[in-house]
């Protein structure tokens, strides 16, 4: 707990030594694969990330021989927070997410991209990113 006298001000996160931290994950021509971890970020000590946005394009760019899932996943720690699935065979079908997201996360928070495409032969191309803000956390 922090006691402070009158007129003692604590300064907003954003005066609190910020720093930008954008991650993202591309990739053209990728075959089919299980779940796969693409990016790993962890809140360092001391510090607070605002999570403010993310961004997740893929696009089949060879035929499949079925139409099966794709996906991009942001997750927090072992939840996905986020989707972005496809579920198509055709070239040139694709399936987008931009958002806003708009957490705070604590130190020792992992922050992970994740990918995967279930379907028989084919590939997909992948453009995925986040952005926030990191800031030391107020003792």
């Amino acid at each position: 707990m922090r006691i402070s006298g009158p007129g003692a001000q604590i300064l907003q996160y954003f005066d609190r030594s910020p720093l930008t931290v954008i991650r993202s994950y591309t990739a053209a021509g990728v075959s089919p694969h299980s779940a796969t971890v693409r990016d790993t970020y962890t809140v360092p000590n001391g510090r607070v990330l605002y999570l403010a946005y993310f961004m997740g394009i893929l696009m089949r760019v060879a035929t499949a021989t079925m139409a099966s899932l794709a996906m991009i996943s942001l997750q927090i720690g072992n939840t996905a927070v986020v989707n972005v699935p496809l579920r198509s065979s055709a070239i040139g079908d694709y399936s987008s997410v931009n958002t806003p997201i708009g957490i705070f996360l604590p130190a020792g928070t992992t922050v992970r991209i994740v990918t995967s495409d279930l379907s028989n032969l084919g590939a997909l191309n992948y453009d995925v990113s986040w952005l926030g803000v990191e800031f030391d956390k107020i003792t």
